[in-house]
Parts: C-alpha cells; structure tokens; sequence
C-alpha cells in the first residue's frame, strides 16, 4: 500500500503503519528486536479509532516516530526512542484515545469507600487530608480536570511525604494502578542551574546529547495516574515561571524530549500535583497571583507524640523488618528512641535508631543465622 493511501479502514491503517515498522527491521545498523506485530501504543489507537482524521493521526505519528529512531545519534538513541513508546499508553500521545471510562465511573463510590478504610488504618488523623488528594485522582480518572492542587502546609516532620507516598500505596492497593514522583524544589537539590530539575520531571531535550525523557512519562507510560509531589515547594528560587505552566490545566503538560522529537504529547490527564510548604509566604503574592490561584492549601498539623509512637511501630512492622515481627518489642525500642532522641527529633533518625535497638538485640545478642542477617532491610523513613 502506498504512503500517500488514505487509512479509511483500521486493516488501512494497521497496513501503513506496518511498512514503516518493517523499514525498521529491515535497517542493517540497528539490532533493536522489534516483533512482527505492530506495537502496542499503535495496535491500542488503531483499535480505539473510529474516523479517518484520527487514522491519519497514527499513521502521521508512527511516521515521524521511525523518522526519528531511524535518524537517531547512535544505537543507544534509537533503542530508547523506540522502547519507551512501543508499549506506552496511546492517550499519552492521541485525544480521541482519552474517553471516559463508563466502568470505573461506576465503581468510583465503591473504590473509595475501599481507600477510606485502608487510610484510616494507617493514618486515621489524617485521613481526611488523604481523601481528598485520592479524591483529585478519581475525578482525574473520569475526566475532571479543574481541581486545584493542594498544598500540605505543616511544620516539618508532620508527615507530609508520608501522607502523600501513603496514599499513592493504598490506591495501587485498591487496584488503581498509581506511580509516584518526588521532586524536592530546593536549589541546592540542583546546584544553581535549574534546568537539571526541569529535565529530571519533564525531560531534556533530544537534540542535546544527553538528552532524556522525564520520570513524569516513564510512569504516565505505564501507569493509571501519577501522583507527582513537590516538596519544600517554598524554597522555589527561580522555578515560580515553571511552576505556573506545571500546574496550569489549560496548558499541554508535554515531555521535552518527545516534543522535540517532533512527536505530539500530553500527560496532563494523567497527573495530580500535589506540593508540600512549611509555610505559603512565598506561594500567595495577594490576590490575582497566577500561582496561588492554582493552589488550595490543606492543613497537616504536627504529630501528637502518642501518634508519632503509633506511627513508627506500625511502619518498623509493616516495612517488613524481617527479623522482627515482635509488636510489643518494637513498641518498647520506640518508646526508648524517643526518650534519647526526643519528640522533636527528625523521625527518620528515630526510625533508624529502633531499627538499630532491633538489629542489636534481635540479631546479635540472639545470634541469628548469617543467611537471616542478610534478609534485613532497614527502611528510611520519608517524612
């Protein structure tokens, strides 16, 4: 079939789109194993397209797509440009792939009602915070764009990251397929060029040799959602421009490695920011600040010193100490952190000090075999 045929059919379609792949197989310099069957981010869209236009626009995408693996610096370069998309979600990349799902807005009521009960076993005084992060990711899920992004605002060590990797974890638990990215927003994280922070979410460009695509698409690719969180998001020097454009709804939330690859992308539909403060000084500049006014700030008080106890037993359990499973001799290594460290200490220094008590009394003092030694892994705690 010629190039210039128009895809009325989805076998036209899958019939040009197959040419283009075997030009790919058919390349002597490159050994990328590509399969006889077409991709699954093309066959998905092919299967999902219902007129022409959008036909057109797979095959247009699958052209420039072997254009660029084809004409790519080196091996290395066409086997990523190949890898990270054969497999991708197509909505990453076609709108009319991007359709409401009948099926998981029926259930919506019923998964939250399952999350509810996960978070309030793990973090009952602040489930309600919780919810409604898991809230924004539903309405995402049933094509709800227009919630704003919550701003954790607490004194250090109140568990903010905690909350938020929690209830990533409860809705991969409850079946929504969920990936995570933390992303502290201090300059000394990225030295004085904040192009480093940019590229690491957002990918960096692939004209430039060490060009790369973002942690935001490899888990849009492969993930239902993505909960990205910003943390420190005060200490934002020189990133309020790209924070705006982060959050803004109406903008294409694009990686910058594929958009100049020439290759159409947005992830907007897939990702819930979610930021974190000590304080909203400098987030809130007054009324009319185009940042805070995609903002909502949720309060996330201190711990008590009864929960932080309550806390770091069940996670020194839960995390999976493997050589101790012994809740009442974790209970009592808490208590005694906290009695040398304080209640005001940095929780991840009074994790790692029970998990030192534990490694002492349960390993060494009991002598434990070798091969059990080895199995234990300490967890640090993400405050």
């Amino acid at each position: 079939m010629g190039e210039d045929k128009k895809p009325k059919t989805r076998q036209d379609c899958r019939a040009l789109c197959d040419a283009r792949m075997t030009s790919l197989r058919q390349t002597a310099r490159l050994n990328l194993n590509i399969p006889a069957s077409l991709p699954g981010v093309l066959e998905k869209a092919i299967r999902q397209s219902r007129t022409q236009q959008q036909r057109e626009q797979i095959v247009s995408f699958c052209m420039i797509w072997v254009r660029q693996i084809l004409f790519a610096f080196d091996e290395a370069r066409s086997r990523q440009l190949y890898g990270q998309i054969a497999d991708a979600d197509p909505s990453l990349f076609f709108s009319f792939c991007r359709k409401k799902n009948k099926s998981f807005c029926a259930n919506v009521k019923k998964l939250r009602q399952d999350c509810l009960k996960q978070l309030e076993a793990i973090i009952p005084a602040r489930k309600d915070q919780a919810l409604y992060i898991a809230d924004l990711v539903f309405r995402r899920m049933i094509s709800d764009h227009s919630g704003l992004s919550p701003v954790l605002v607490g004194p250090p060590g109140a568990g903010k990251s905690f909350l938020v990797q929690t209830v990533s974890e409860v809705l991969n638990k409850v079946g929504i397929k969920t990936g995570f990215v933390r992303q502290v927003m201090t300059q000394t994280q990225v030295g004085k060029n904040n192009d480093e922070l940019i590229g690491r979410l957002l990918g960096s460009s692939c004209k430039w040799s060490n060009g790369d695509l973002g942690l935001i698409y490899q888990k849009a690719a492969e993930h239902d959602v993505v909960l990205v969180f910003l943390d420190e998001a005060e200490k934002h020097d020189g990133l309020r421009d790209f924070m705006i454009g982060l959050l803004d709804p109406e903008q294409p939330l694009e990686d910058h490695f594929l958009k100049d690859s020439n290759l159409q992308i947005n992830m907007r539909h897939k990702v819930v920011f979610v930021l974190a403060a000590n304080d909203l000084s400098s987030l809130n500049n007054g009324s009319g600040d185009p940042l805070w006014s995609r903002l909502t700030s949720v309060e996330v008080p201190a711990y008590s010193d009864s929960e932080m106890e309550r806390l770091l037993v069940k996670k020194v359990i839960t995390d999976g100490i493997h050589f101790c499973n012994d809740k009442r001799l974790v209970e009592q290594n808490a208590k005694q952190a906290f009695r040398e460290l304080g209640y005001n200490a940095d929780l991840r220094k009074v994790h790692n000090r029970i998990n030192e008590m534990l490694y002492q009394q349960v390993i060494l003092e009991e002598g434990v075999e070798n091969s059990v030694r080895s199995s234990a892994k300490v967890i640090s705690f993400n405050r």
